[in-house]
């Protein structure tokens, strides 16, 4: 009997040819079978693909000069650092 879960991810790229920025979203089965051994399974709109990281490709030209970025990566608020008059620490 398989034992597991699966993960809604959401993985940001970006082309390093045309600059193109993009996100896919994957469902990822991870499953054990009982005897210590897991895998992964991934999946785009229910069909089996590859992981983000392996076989990727521009949306806009084709490159296959992808970097992909910590999910999340793109949602994550910016710092806004320091600004005139005060440090960040001292905003509230």
């Amino acid at each position: 009997m398989q034992d597991g879960f699966d993960a809604r991810e959401i993985w940001p790229f970006q082309c390093l040819s045309c600059r193109h920025i993009w996100e896919a979203e994957y469902v990822v089965r991870h499953r054990g079978d009982g005897h210590g051994n897991e895998t992964d399974l991934w999946l785009r709109n229910g069909v089996p693909v590859q992981p983000p990281w392996a076989e990727s490709h521009c949306p806009d030209c084709d490159a296959f000069s992808i970097a992909v970025f910590p999910i999340g990566y793109l949602t994550r608020p910016q710092r806004s650092g320091v600004h005139a008059g005060g440090d960040a620490d001292s905003l509230a």
